[in-house]
């Protein structure tokens, strides 16, 4: 074989494996889209198999609500119709939803992150709808802390009891759970404002004026809970 023949095979295999590379590196590249796109199909079909107006349980965690839209983070489950990270907007369609309830969540939010979580929800609320939140209240934190009185019945629930001072109860508050940002009365009403809600109530745990939102709270630490129409 001549040497013109040998640098001409040698160019065509050089080809091929540039192609071959270049066709690896193409498909790297759009693994993060497929792999979005595919998350995003898995939530729509998800949503088809309930009915409309949703009603949207966020960050259900091990709780799982009958007829509801279990959300969380987590892998599905038994427990959670659909798996997605609420500090991104859901891919479902604005005034979907009836009802929008959270316990023991926005706290952990970072207050922008709440706030475009909160702009979200009523985005996804139907003319009317409701968002419903319900939180452990920083008053009460306060009052704890303030009047002595910080030894808790949620210590032995949660295995806290080794908690020695009513300073270090507060700075648990503050700081456990990955809390980022607690609320008392005036400040979630201050950040419902912000992200557009008009209509704000105040509610007791486990009762409001509307019968579907009645009895939804699991957690006897929920001390402030309330209501924003769209």
């Amino acid at each position: 074989m001549s040497a013109i023949n040998v640098l001409q095979r040698l160019r065509r295999f050089s080809g091929r494996g540039a192609k071959e590379r270049g066709d690896r590196l193409e498909a790297t590249r759009n693994a993060p889209a497929r792999e979005e796109a595919e998350r995003v199909a898995a939530v729509g079909e998800a949503f088809q198999r309930f009915p409309q107006p949703f009603r949207l349980h966020v960050a259900c965690g091990t709780v799982k609500f009958p007829g509801w839209v279990n959300v969380d983070r987590d892998p599905v489950s038994e427990i959670i119709d659909v798996s997605w990270d609420v500090r991104r907007p859901l891919p479902i369609g604005d005034g979907s939803c009836q009802f929008i309830h959270h316990e023991h969540f926005l706290e952990h939010l970072t207050v922008p992150e709440g706030l475009a979580f909160l702009r979200e929800c009523r985005r996804l609320l139907a003319p009317g709808g409701v968002l419903r939140v319900a939180m452990p209240d920083l008053a009460e934190c306060v009052r704890q802390y303030y009047e002595n009185d910080w030894r808790q019945p949620w210590m032995k629930k949660y295995g806290f009891e080794w908690i020695q001072t009513r300073a270090e109860t507060i700075n648990i508050a503050f700081r456990e759970w990955e809390h980022k940002w607690l609320y008392d009365r005036e400040e979630l009403h201050r950040r419902l404002r912000e992200s557009g809600f008009e209509t704000i109530r105040d509610c007791e745990r486990l009762r409001s004026v509307v019968p579907d939102l009645c009895g939804l709270e699991t957690r006897e630490e929920t001390l402030l809970v309330c209501e924003a129409i769209k």
